[in-house]
């Protein structure tokens, strides 16, 4: 993928999560489908995942920082892999999002623990879990390993979350991917 439409891809990622997320329902958490009791058991199954395989908490690899959207950060690291959780094992994608002032990839790669505001999960579950929207199990913590509230603070952003699900149906190729490991190479 060239740099210009992956560039396009992430100022059209912007303006379509400010519409989205300015008309999503956040008043009652009971109303969501994400949030849920199961979904905040097996979202800290995911974070032990990506834990164990130092994609996450203290040890964390590095990766290439790259330009991102203000959604995630305006500075990401990516990392595709696979893991079993709860004997299913699927693909497993971390982004780390990093944001402050004056940030830059090489400000992010000299203090990452200065920048990181999120890291942000996307595990695929067993077939029929989500069936409509790939089966994608979407959750959201905060640097230290806690999840993270929506916006309204009504409930945590882990299971089948609406916002993550509304962008991610904008990425091209029908995986509900924006960027995969070979895009992430072709913009250093």
């Amino acid at each position: 993928m060239k740099k210009k439409k992956f560039f396009g891809r992430v100022l059209l990622l912007a303006a379509g999560v400010s519409l989205i997320t300015a008309a999503l329902p956040f008043s009652k958490a009971s109303a969501l489908p994400f949030g849920k009791p199961d979904d905040l058991a097996f979202a800290k199954l995911v974070w032990k995942a990506a834990k164990e395989q130092k994609l996450a908490g203290p040890g964390a690899i590095n990766g290439v920082p790259y330009p991102g959207a203000a959604l995630h950060g305006i500075i990401l690291e990516s990392f595709f892999t696979e893991a079993t959780i709860n004997g299913q094992t699927g693909e497993l994608i971390v982004k780390r999002n990093y944001g402050g002032p004056g940030i830059t990839r090489t400000k992010v790669a000299n203090n990452r623990a200065k920048y990181l505001k999120a890291i942000t999960i996307m595990f695929k579950r067993e077939k029929g879990f989500d069936a409509k929207n790939k089966d994608w199990f979407w959750v959201k913590f905060a640097p230290d390993g806690s999840l993270t509230k929506a916006p309204d603070g009504s409930t945590f952003v882990a299971g089948r979350v609406t916002g993550c699900i509304q962008c991610h149906s904008l990425a091209g190729g029908g995986e509900m991917v924006y960027i995969r490991a070979l895009d992430y190479l072709d913009m250093r």
